[in-house]
């Protein structure tokens, strides 16, 4: 959801209207879950926010929002409404445990306590903030505040990031081979894992291999050239892996991917009607 027109949509209304829509199409299915996504909120009116705190409230869903992505957004967010990004969020019902705040780079120990007393989630993009140049989360107060009980996870804010580098980042980032490390190699596992299930409220369904949730199941082959000698698993696996090292996926209890080849996906002609798609772009008029 944004304020300028798009493909998509020509303004805040129409944005909702369809997203109810796609909401009600997926409604029910087993694998595709949906949220409002007002990303970019600074640029929107507060109206267009109310109706959207709303709307999550009546229908139970989740609230994905950029928040203090960078210093120049927050001073944006301040030219425009008088306020920081989040005290605004707060103003309009906001701040609750729908919202998973992306990004946080630029985050005060006030507006950290806010998200924490609210029982929302943080989402950080380290490998994208980092290719904008925006810099890093503060890891150490993030570090405690996911002891102290904020939901805390990894996203890829819809760049063409590898997740795995975000999970490197976030180890080195915590110094897990420090002799008192703010992030254990443990702890930065369940970031990745059962921290976004939980962090979108579907940790009753995911993240954990338990009884009961969905089988979701990634096997990594440790026989490589990089993981040897195998010393300390996870922590190798951390810092020194990649999607490389995956061999098998089950998803919902579907093997879709079986010693590194797709199971139901032909990619050779997936692949083919990417590339004439791109070709047509190039050729669309301006």
């Amino acid at each position: 959801m944004a304020a300028c027109p798009s493909a998509w949509a020509h303004g805040p209304a129409e944005y909702l209207t369809r997203a109810l829509k796609l909401r009600d199409e997926y409604k029910g299915h087993p694998s595709i879950s949906t949220a409002f996504a007002p990303l970019e909120s600074h640029t929107l009116e507060n109206a267009a926010l109310a109706r959207v705190s709303t709307l999550a409230a009546e229908l139970d869903a989740g609230i994905c929002v950029a928040v203090n992505r960078s210093r120049r957004d927050v001073d944006e967010c301040v030219a425009r409404h008088g306020m920081r990004p989040l005290a605004r969020l707060e103003s309009l019902g906001l701040i609750t445990p729908a919202l998973l705040a992306v990004h946080a780079v630029s985050l005060e120990h006030a507006e950290l306590e806010l998200i924490r007393r609210a029982g929302a989630g943080i989402a950080l993009c380290l490998a994208a903030d980092l290719v904008r140049g925006e810099g890093l989360a503060p890891i150490e107060a993030l570090a405690a505040a996911r002891t102290a009980g904020v939901r805390l996870c990894l996203g890829s804010a819809g760049a063409p990031q590898d997740l795995w580098n975000d999970i490197k980042l976030l180890a080195l980032h915590g110094h897990i081979a420090a002799e008192h490390p703010l992030l254990r190699a443990r702890e930065v596992l369940e970031t990745a894992a059962r921290g976004g299930a939980a962090a979108l409220g579907l940790d009753g369904e995911i993240g954990t291999l338990e009884a009961g949730k969905w089988a979701d199941l990634c096997c990594l082959d440790l026989g490589g050239p990089a993981m040897q000698p195998v010393l300390e698993p996870l922590s190798q696996v951390l810092l020194a892996g990649g999607r490389d090292l995956v061999s098998d996926v089950w998803v919902a209890g579907r093997q879709l991917l079986s010693e590194g080849q797709f199971t139901r996906l032909d990619w050779p002609e997936l692949a083919a009607r990417l590339k004439a798609l791109e070709a047509r772009a190039r050729m669309a008029p301006t």
